[in-house]
């Protein structure tokens, strides 16, 4: 179970860099995406159609963003990414660490919760933007 959760997770950031979000659609059917409240998109996505309003909100607080993959740990029930995100967000750009936890039961995808280094700076960055 290990390698072939590791296997979906690395084709879901392949998908997700190559921008072809649909080809993720059937591993997103009973699935749910737990982000930060305090994040500007934060809160609870379920199914694709969630995730599909998540990515919208993140990247219209990230614009252009990027990230990179540095390291990764699996086991039977879980896929944790150590990331480095970068964009900018209300014009700063901002470079930050982030942990996300992909959790499996089964072989099946079910949670994905990311861990922002520093949430209240994406917050405080897109309030400001937003009082302009």
């Amino acid at each position: 179970m290990r390698e072939q959760n590791l296997k979906t997770v690395q084709y879901i950031y392949e998908r997700v860099q190559a921008g072809d979000l649909e080809a993720l659609r059937p591993l997103f059917k009973d699935f749910a995406v737990i982000e930060a409240a305090g994040l500007p998109y934060g809160g609870t996505y379920r199914g694709f159609e969630g995730f599909l309003q998540m990515t919208a909100g993140f990247t219209s607080t990230w614009e252009g963003y990027s990230f990179v993959i540095d390291n990764t740990l699996a086991d039977d029930a879980q896929v944790v990414v150590l990331l480095t995100v970068q964009g900018r967000i209300r014009g700063q750009l901002v470079k930050m660490s982030v942990i996300e936890v992909w959790q499996f039961e089964n072989g099946r995808l079910t949670t994905l919760w990311p861990y922002y280094f520093d949430t209240k700076q994406v917050a405080d960055l897109a309030a400001a933007g937003a009082k302009k």
